[in-house]
């Protein structure tokens, strides 16, 4: 069940994260927050971590990190340019830093 769960979560479908299949991070949704549903999510997400021992491997490194220890700035230390979702501002990006 946890792993059926777990899996529908992160599905473009649900609307709640965004980014590739392995660096998944939460999507701004106004519905999310005022549903609570990103609430509910994070709860199962931090439960499995923390009780069952299962990690979320699609998660991105600093959403996991944040949520395994409560510490944004340890997990800000995680953070990579692959966290960018929009193609085009990961491509500028990418050219100021090259030059």
């Amino acid at each position: 069940m946890a792993f059926c769960c777990r899996k529908c979560v992160f599905l473009s479908e649900a609307n709640l994260f965004e980014g590739t299949e392995d660096r998944k991070l939460p999507l701004y949704s106004i519905e999310g927050i005022h549903s609570k549903l990103f609430e509910v999510v994070g709860k199962m997400v931090a439960y499995l971590i923390v009780h069952l021992d299962i990690g979320i491997p699609c998660l991105s490194p600093p959403v996991y990190h944040y949520i395994s220890t409560g510490y944004l700035e340890r997990a800000a230390n995680f953070c990579s340019i692959e966290d960018i979702t929009d193609f085009e501002m990961r491509e500028l990006i990418n050219q100021v830093q090259n030059h």
